[in-house]
C-alpha cells in the first residue's frame, strides 16, 4: 500500500513542479534578455545559448504539472476499501479494541496489578 494517496502525491508534486517551472522560466528570461545580474557566460551569445537549458527544463516541469493534475483528478474518486470485509472492524473504537489498557478487551496481556518492586531497587 502507498503511504500517501494518489491525489495527495499529485498535489505535492503539482506545487513543487509549478514552483520549479516558474523559477526556470524566470532564469530563462534573465538569460535570454542578456541580464547582467547573472554571471553566466562571457558574452551575450553565450547567455542566449545557455538560455536553452532552463527553457527546456521549464517545459519538462510543465509536463510534470500536467501529470500531477491527472493524478489529482483520477485518484479522487470513491474510496475503495476492498481489503476490508464485513467481518473486520472499521470504526476507530473497534480498531482500538486490541489496546493493552482497554478493559473491554477479551484477550489478556498480563497482570493488571501495578509493579511494586524493580530489579534496580533490590536492597
Amino acid at each position: 500500500t502507498m503511504a500517501c494517496s494518489l491525489p495527495c502525491c499529485g498535489t505535492f508534486c503539482f506545487f513543487v513542479s509549478a514552483i520549479c517551472a516558474i523559477m526556470q522560466f524566470v532564469f530563462y528570461g534573465l538569460l535570454h534578455n542578456n541580464s547582467e545580474r547573472i554571471d553566466v557566460g562571457e558574452s551575450e551569445s553565450d547567455r542566449k545559448d545557455y538560455a536553452k537549458t532552463p527553457f527546456w527544463t521549464a517545459i519538462i516541469y510543465i509536463g510534470l504539472v500536467v501529470v500531477s493534475l491527472i493524478c489529482m483528478a483520477t485518484g479522487g474518486g470513491k474510496r475503495n476499501d476492498a481489503y476490508i470485509n464485513d467481518n473486520e472492524m472499521a470504526s476507530d473504537d473497534e480498531e482500538s479494541a486490541h489496546l493493552i489498557n482497554n478493559r473491554n478487551n477479551s484477550k489478556s496481556y498480563g497482570s493488571d496489578k501495578p509493579v511494586t518492586s524493580s530489579p534496580l531497587n533490590d536492597d
